[in-house]
């Protein structure tokens, strides 16, 4: 068996695409994933709680991210094809995607649901039965939970 033979070609070595000379950040891809998942923070507690609509972001796929990140695809497509510019990779788009979906958890799931809760059950529950209040509540600065025991409930 012979051994390859040593070329010139051989020696000039090519950096890999995705190394510091050939990596960029996808910068519209950020500023697009932001606004969705600004859009889908602000319109999910709004829906859920002002209006009393559908929960659009609580699900393990969340109607939010699926419905917008549709109708970026179809303006993405629109784009390209009336313009003729450069649109969105799929590594841009799936960018977008993972960022809504991430985001998505943090309105509902997140926080509104369950931190607001948690936050004011050590006043909620304090009772004389179970003595929250001088092992607890003492403890907990007065700013941190509502004093107004009707915002409470």
């Amino acid at each position: 068996m012979t051994q390859p033979q040593h070329t010139p070609e051989m020696e000039t070595e090519q950096p890999p695409p995705w190394g510091p000379e050939g990596y960029r950040i996808p910068w519209r891809a950020l500023v697009l994933g932001l606004a969705m998942v600004l859009t889908i923070n602000i319109g999910a507690p709004y829906a859920m709680y002002i209006i009393h609509s559908s929960q659009w972001s609580i699900s393990y796929l969340p109607l939010a991210v699926v419905f917008l990140f549709t109708a970026l695809v179809f303006f993405n497509a629109t784009i390209v094809s009336l313009t003729g510019i450069r649109g969105l990779s799929r590594t841009e788009l799936s960018l977008i995607f993972m960022m809504a979906l991430v985001g998505a958890s943090i309105p509902t799931w997140g926080t509104s649901t369950y931190l607001i809760a948690v936050i004011a059950a050590p006043k909620f529950f304090a009772s004389a039965e179970n003595g929250w209040q001088t092992t607890i509540v003492k403890y907990i600065k007065e700013w941190l939970v509502p004093q107004d025991m009707t915002a409470l409930r």
